[in-house]
């Protein structure tokens, strides 16, 4: 959440909000949690007719997430003296067929949902803890799934690293040996049977310390001659 540096005004006005704020009729049924609750235009309605003469807006956006097929959306309150409140971006998954109408049904759902909170508007009722359970294995999966793509992104570049320093050895043996250019590393991946694109850190790792030995006897072979 992030806000304006000056927040008396828009916090005066939301105190103003809440005192004007009707809490709609639950007029719709979830089958799935046999349980009712306010559709988006319903929320945003109630949101609407408390707003009136207290200087607060609200306008809401769409953010792309980190998560493939999930939809988020972030809402920010406005107030006529410029201060502001922005919250967190409320991220829901896409189900279904991953289609445009089930992104169009996952940003309702997000929009609803971000609207109420940041309002304070009771849009559904105690469904046992059912949502609850849902949203928390939904965030465990999304947490996972974060954790997982860090760590592939952490294997590539430890493996991009290892493959360069061995191209950068490489380069300096055919220096050191005067050998053509590339002749060294395809030497080398041939004797240590290793594919130079590779993603094996195990592999990679025997061709290099393979090419620092041999580097080092070059040096080693440079200062006894000396």
């Amino acid at each position: 959440m992030e806000m304006s540096n000056e927040k008396n005004e828009i916090f005066k006005a939301l105190n103003n909000f809440r005192t004007k704020l009707k809490q709609p009729k639950k007029d719709k049924t979830n089958p799935f949690f046999r349980s009712t609750y306010v559709d988006l235009s319903g929320v945003t309605k109630a949101v609407d007719e408390a707003l009136k003469d207290t200087g607060l807006a609200f306008f809401q956006n769409p953010v792309k997430s980190e998560i493939p097929n999930q939809v988020g959306i972030k809402t920010i309150i406005t107030h006529s003296s410029g201060q502001f409140i922005e919250f967190d971006p409320f991220v829901v998954p896409v189900g279904g067929k991953h289609d445009a109408q089930a992104f169009g049904s996952a940003k309702t759902y997000a929009s609803r949902y971000s609207l109420a909170t940041a309002f304070g508007v009771t849009d559904s009722v105690d469904d046992d803890g059912n949502a609850t359970k849902t949203t928390k294995n939904n965030n465990q999966r999304q947490t996972q799934s974060i954790k997982k793509q860090n760590q592939e992104s952490e294997q590539k570049e430890k493996v991009e690293r290892a493959r360069n320093k061995i191209k950068s050895m490489a380069r300096e043996f055919d220096k050191v040996t005067g050998t053509k250019p590339g002749a060294t590393l395809q030497m080398v991946c041939e004797i240590k049977n290793v594919d130079i694109k590779t993603n094996s850190m195990t592999e990679l790792t025997k061709v290099g310390e393979y090419l620092k030995e041999k580097l080092d006897e070059k040096s080693n072979e440079g200062v006894a001659n000396d």
